[in-house]
């Protein structure tokens, strides 16, 4: 949800420690694996209600539809969240350059932007330090700082659109992020962590405040043990996105066509030449011919491929008014509050009054998480998840929070793949299953994906989007000039980590219900060894040593019948 998840392993952590925790509950355990097979379906017809929709801009797009519903188009995208206005962004203005004309439809299942960009936490953020740490014992160095990169070049490009766009409603600024730490444990962590990273990146500005300077600095009691901060961004998530589309629309050269209330019930390749895919709505069909699927957790529905791939993980946010005594900060801050089980995370909006937009609490269900993996309805919130919510912020601002009051509360999907990395760009035909049939040499019907962001949608939907329609051009491999919203250079996509079609032929899209059940049959302690073994593995620089930790992991894992995944844990 933009932000709710401030480290992306983390969170898988968190899950499958959940799962060890509750393996012998056989009749939820099944049911997580039954939804996660089972895929999405359409998105839910009703809702929760976010704060964000409220007194939406430009009304009169939120139910947008042409009278009749567009016959052809060259291009059709699937989502009208960040992704879709992203790619949809990028086509006309490379389009407008090269001087092509391009007929883009994009059809929406509900109101416009309804989905995971209506419903994150508005958080800019990577807590970049702790990313790295896990992503270099299971990628490498190089490829974790890839994918590290590519995070943080989201900020200065959300910034710069925002600013050149004139969007100044989307409230879109940069903070000082603080991820405050509950555990004595979890600082020191962090602090080998952040000086680990200071050695790979050293022009990355990551601090470390100890308790007392912590508590001064960011105005926190005695509960929190220390502080990491560095720069991150905020913004009104909804606000840019219907701001983009609004764009879009007025510019009469675009060639683009937005229909909310139109689901994508199926596709088939029975279309014309030209147009050799045909997309099925309740009012009627599209024929066209490339396809971009942006629907992130809900890219299933209509890829059978990728069923058990990726699952929908419902995550909370709340909108709060916050104390007159609060250290807002004017909405110069943000904020993580890091504990043994989980995390939330916290922005504020502009000026004294504005509300604290918080989220998270996700191990704080009776099921401790479980109930909200393999899920796809948005239409209701966890009453434990919501008191959590409710209480965190006094509990570690004090007195200054006392007065506190909830606003709005509401739920929305995350899309996680099994590896915890996102589906970038052209579809193989066995993940569609439908073979376009190739027109000329030039010419060919393709399907394309930008979803799976685990939660990190703020710091990979964008540039992801951007990657995918300069794939579609035939750009990708372009020095492109810098142009609002799109970086200079050759897109900076890690695609052999991202890239959907090289990970399957590396055979690397791993199936998830096989990372649950791997898991579940480990024991509480099982699962903290493997965690402390690959950790101890990732701290030492040293290849023997590497092998030998490994070995020792590994051979733990021998003596069990049903070995787990053994990338998956180190």
């Amino acid at each position: 949800m933009g932000g709710i998840i401030s480290s992306l392993h983390q969170t898988y952590r968190i899950i499958i420690l959940a799962i060890a925790e509750l393996r012998k509950s056989d009749a939820q355990f099944t049911a997580v694996i039954t939804r996660i097979n089972a895929g999405p379906g359409l998105p839910r017809s009703k809702s929760t209600k976010p704060f964000w929709l409220n007194d939406p801009l430009f009304s009169e797009l939120v139910n947008i539809q042409s009278p009749r519903l567009p016959t052809n188009a060259d291009i059709v995208i699937i989502g009208s969240g960040i992704t879709g206005a992203a790619i949809a962004w990028t086509l006309v203005q490379q389009c407008h350059r090269l001087g092509l004309k391009k007929k883009i439809v994009v059809v929406e299942a509900r109101e416009l932007s309804s989905g995971a960009t209506g419903r994150n936490g508005g958080h800019i953020k990577t807590a970049s330090y702790k990313t790295f740490a896990e992503l270099k014992g299971k990628l490498g160095v190089e490829k974790a700082l890839q994918v590290v990169r590519f995070q943080l070049m989201h900020l200065e490009c959300l910034v710069n659109l925002c600013e050149q766009g004139n969007f100044e409603a989307a409230e879109c600024r940069r903070v000082e992020t603080a991820d405050l730490v509950l555990g004595g444990e979890e600082l020191e962590k962090a602090k080998r962590e952040v000086e680990e990273f200071k050695r790979h990146l050293p022009d990355v500005d990551v601090k470390v405040w100890e308790n007392e300077e912590a508590r001064e600095r960011f105005g926190i009691n005695e509960h929190v043990a220390g502080a990491i901060s560095y720069e991150a961004g905020a913004l009104w998530p909804y606000r840019l996105v219907v701001s983009i589309w609004n764009e879009l629309l007025s510019d009469t050269m675009s060639g683009v066509v937005l229909e909310t209330s139109t689901p994508a019930e199926s596709i088939d390749n029975k279309g014309s030449e030209g147009h050799q895919f045909r997309v099925h709505t309740p009012r009627g069909i599209i024929e066209v011919g490339q396809i971009v699927h942006a629907t992130n957790a809900f890219a299933a529905h209509l890829l059978p491929g990728l069923k058990g791939k990726m699952a929908g993980v419902r995550g909370h946010m709340t909108a709060q008014k916050p104390d007159p005594d609060f250290p807002g900060v004017e909405g110069k801050r943000s904020w993580s509050i890091a504990y043994d089980s989980g995390f939330d995370y916290m922005t504020k909006r502009p000026g004294k009054a504005g509300e604290i937009m918080l989220g998270g609490g996700y191990t704080r269900s009776s099921s401790k998480g479980l109930s909200d993996l393999g899920v796809w309805e948005d239409d209701s919130t966890d009453p434990l998840v919501e008191a959590h919510l409710q209480g965190i912020v006094p509990a570690v601002f004090g007195d200054k929070a006392r007065e506190n009051r909830l606003v709005q509360s509401w739920s929305g999907i995350m899309g996680f793949t099994a590896d915890v990395l996102p589906f970038v760009g052209k579809l193989d035909p066995r993940i569609t299953g439908r073979t376009p049939k190739k027109v000329s040499e030039s010419v060919s019907s393709s399907e394309w994906i930008a979803a799976g962001f685990c939660g990190e949608g703020m710091v990979m939907a964008w540039l992801s989007g951007v990657a995918v329609a300069l794939m579609i051009l035939g750009l990708d491999d372009e020095e492109a000039l810098e142009s609002p919203g799109c970086p200079a250079g050759k897109s900076q996509v890690p695609k052999k980590n991202f890239c959907i079609q090289i990970r399957k032929q590396g055979k690397a899209l791993r199936h998830l219900p096989n990372v649950v059940v791997q898991v579940a049959s480990l024991k509480s302690w099982d699962v903290c060894r493997c965690e402390k073994i690959a950790s101890i593995e990732r701290s030492k620089s040293g290849p023997l040593f590497a092998r030998q930790a490994s070995s020792e992991l590994h051979a733990q894992l021998d003596n069990r019948p049903d070995q787990i995944d053994r990338e998956r844990v180190t």
